[in-house]
């Protein structure tokens, strides 16, 4: 931290995160390169993440490879390894940079195969290989995009994560090892940002105490940048995204979705504990704890700000959709962050406006929020779970709204409870989903 301070003091650090959700063609490589251009002199540590569904169809591979179907588990690799060489061959347009990537793809093809070969002979696929396999996905984006880089003239260092990110294990849940990793930030990566002001990792990618690969859960190359934000002590920390910024509801499911532009650290840890894609829970707290702003904005739309997240910046009142489905429980990130209790009545009087809802409907069944949990575990993949932000807005105002959608829907039944007097959480069948969370965005847009 203060080493971090000092040895870079006359300039900025920053750290990028490009999801491979975002990296479909060769347009997307070179707005990835132009980004790092732009950048100016500072450093810039660029965060990456396995392109498409690598990563999933990895793990898919791995358990077909315990029945001892190795041919198939291999054929669900290849498609992947074909997507990836197609976009290689479509970006890399000098023959010595596409060289060094097919000899690193090559590398890796074998690495996979002979992890799927001993999965299929023990017919087992233990905790441990498991993470050895899900991990290659980022592996074959970090050698796609060096090679890019290269080409582009983009001089770098790439940096194996699993030499410099550190997880232990608590009760089962792996958790990057924050005093171990500053350690080696200090005695790798410092080293590597002396010589080049570009260092390349896989994000999500990690080794444990005993010095094996591990991962650190779905979607957290987020984290793998916030953890290395708060290390370096970074100016910011930037998330790339396909979409302008934090949004009020997903985009694709309505043209009304707002960029809410500023976020307090708390506002935004809420969202992302509730779903929000673009973010990841532990996130937050890391680069609260060190005042790091944390920006997510569009790769493509330069011109657009973005959405900025820090203390610094009072929110707007908290006003958003997440939409989910299909949806399991493992899903939600509970329990939450800090158990927040409805300030809302709940006696039996003609004053609670949440009975009057439940009596003006009969498809509306409203839970307390202490009762959610038990729900939990009923949700099925035929069922779609929608959570509004709506602070500055009643919850019985939301309930009527909801209600009122719910008796036009043929006998369809909404489960409901409250999380906290602004957050109202829906379960309804999987169709009902996208029309009710484009019902609930109408009802919380400013007026």
């Amino acid at each position: 931290s203060v080493f971090c301070k000092t040895f870079f003091r006359r300039m900025t650090m920053q750290i990028y995160k490009f999801g491979g959700s975002i990296l479909h063609d060769s347009k997307d490589l070179e707005s990835l390169c132009d980004t790092l251009l732009r950048a100016g002199s500072g450093k810039v540590v660029v965060v990456l993440s396995a392109l498409g569904s690598f990563t999933r169809d990895l793990d898919s591979a791995s358990l077909i490879a315990a029945t001892g179907a190795l041919e198939d588990a291999c054929a669900k690799v290849q498609e992947n390894r074909r997507r990836t060489h197609d976009l290689a061959v479509a970006t890399l347009r000098e023959q010595p940079s596409l060289q060094s990537f097919l000899e690193k793809d090559a590398e890796l093809d074998e690495r996979c195969t002979n992890i799927l070969r001993g999965i299929s002979i023990t017919r087992q696929r233990t905790a441990r290989v498991g993470h050895m396999i899900r991990a290659l996905g980022e592996d074959w984006a970090v050698a796609l995009i060096s090679a890019v880089m290269l080409e582009r003239g983009i001089d770098h260092a790439v940096v194996d994560a699993r030499s410099v990110v550190r997880t232990h294990s608590i009760h089962g849940d792996i958790r990057p090892d924050i005093l171990s990793t500053t350690a080696a930030v200090r005695s790798v990566l410092l080293p590597e940002l002396h010589r080049h002001d570009r260092l390349v990792i896989q994000g999500y990618v990690a080794s444990d105490e005993h010095g094996e690969t591990s991962t650190m859960g779905s979607e957290s190359s987020n984290l793998t940048a916030a953890l290395l934000g708060k290390i370096l002590e970074a100016d910011r920390v930037t998330v790339f995204s396909d979409v302008a910024g934090i949004m009020s509801i997903d985009p694709d499911l309505c043209s009304d979705a707002l960029v809410m532009d500023r976020l307090d650290y708390a506002s935004a840890h809420r969202l992302a504990v509730h779903g929000m894609k673009i973010l990841y829970p532990t996130m937050i707290p890391l680069l609260a704890e060190s005042s790091i702003p944390l920006v997510v904005r569009s790769l493509h739309d330069t011109a657009a700000p973005g959405t900025v997240i820090h203390d610094a910046h009072a929110s707007l009142p908290l006003r958003c959709v997440i939409c989910q489905y299909p949806v399991h429980s493992t899903q939600r990130h509970l329990p939450l962050f800090e158990r927040e209790t409805p300030s809302l009545p709940t006696d039996g009087t003609e004053a609670n406006p949440l009975l009057q809802v439940r009596a003006a409907s009969g498809s509306i069944e409203i839970l307390s929020a202490h009762q959610h949990e038990a729900h939990d575990r009923e949700t099925t993949p035929d069922s779609g779970f929608v959570t509004v932000f709506h602070e500055g807005i009643a919850t019985a105002a939301i309930l009527s709204a909801a209600a009122a959608f719910m008796t036009r829907q043929d006998g369809s039944r909404m489960g409901t409870w409250t999380v906290a007097a602004d957050i109202t959480c829906m379960s309804v069948p999987r169709a009902l989903t996208v029309p009710l969370a484009s019902l609930m965005h109408a009802a919380i847009l400013p007026t």
